[in-house]
């Protein structure tokens, strides 16, 4: 998977592994529900942000969906208005 280095207004700490809900498109087509962010940082201060989801396909395995997320993604990165649900939401909208 490409690496993609981004600016963000949102400091490494504050988004690693933090809970998600999010809306976007991934390979032509809509993927919403709840992840995680996983972040890798340059030496330069870069950021790249994945969000990554759980999938369970049986009782005993799972699928791993990861999304690395673009520059114009990382821009619509919000608090969550309810944090019982998600620390952040990322909604795109086309």
């Amino acid at each position: 998977m490409e690496i993609i280095w981004t600016q963000s207004k949102w400091k490494f700490d504050e988004l690693d592994h933090k809970r998600v809900e999010f809306k976007i498109l991934s390979d032509d087509r809509w993927v919403h529900g709840f992840g995680q962010f996983l972040l890798r940082q340059s030496p330069e201060g870069l950021l790249s942000v994945r969000v990554s989801v759980d999938i369970p396909k049986t009782q005993t395995e799972r699928e791993v969906f990861h999304c690395e997320l673009p520059q114009c993604y990382v821009d619509l990165i919000q608090k969550h208005d309810d944090q019982a649900v998600a620390q952040f939401r990322l909604f795109y909208t086309s």
